[in-house]
């Protein structure tokens, strides 16, 4: 847990200097974090739901997904859509809590930790943590890079 408080410290620090998105001036620090959670939480439900219209829903029409551990960028909502589809039937996810989370006073990004529970393809389960920056544009996630705090996410989520 000490490897992930220290690489969360370093992805904030790297998001905060490179943010794309921009501010709702019109927010106040306090809204603009109520809207990140909110997406956050319509985010687990619609990916807990399998509700690949609402999860898009979630998203810019360039949201970009990148995943350090394994490899994937995807960027476009139709061909992130299409990823979530294909990572719900290898790994079905049976819970996903926010573990704890950071968000920026202006609302542009957020780093937060996750559990995600699950179980793979193979029938057996998983514990993988996890961390997420996120950066928003208009109240919608327009990148977000993850990174599995576990050495064995890879054997966990694909059978070992």
């Amino acid at each position: 847990m000490k490897r992930l408080a220290v690489l969360l410290i370093a992805v904030a620090t790297v998001a905060a200097s490179c943010s794309t998105g921009t501010a709702d001036t019109t927010n106040t620090a306090a809204e603009a974090i109520a809207a990140v959670e909110a997406n956050e939480t319509a985010t687990i439900e619609a990916f807990l739901a399998k509700d690949l219209d609402a999860l898009a829903d979630t998203w810019t029409e360039d949201y970009i997904f990148v995943d350090e551990t394994f490899g994937d960028y995807v960027e476009g909502k139709a061909a992130n859509r299409a990823l979530n589809a294909n990572v719900i039937k290898w790994a079905d996810p049976d819970k996903t809590r926010v573990l704890d989370r950071f968000v920026s006073e202006d609302g542009t990004f957020a780093v937060s930790t996750w559990e995600w529970i699950g179980t793979n393809y193979l029938g057996e389960p998983f514990d993988l943590p996890f961390a997420m920056v996120a950066e928003y544009r208009d109240g919608k996630i327009a990148k977000q890079t993850i990174y599995y705090a576990s050495p064995d996410a890879r054997s966990q989520l694909l059978g070992g």
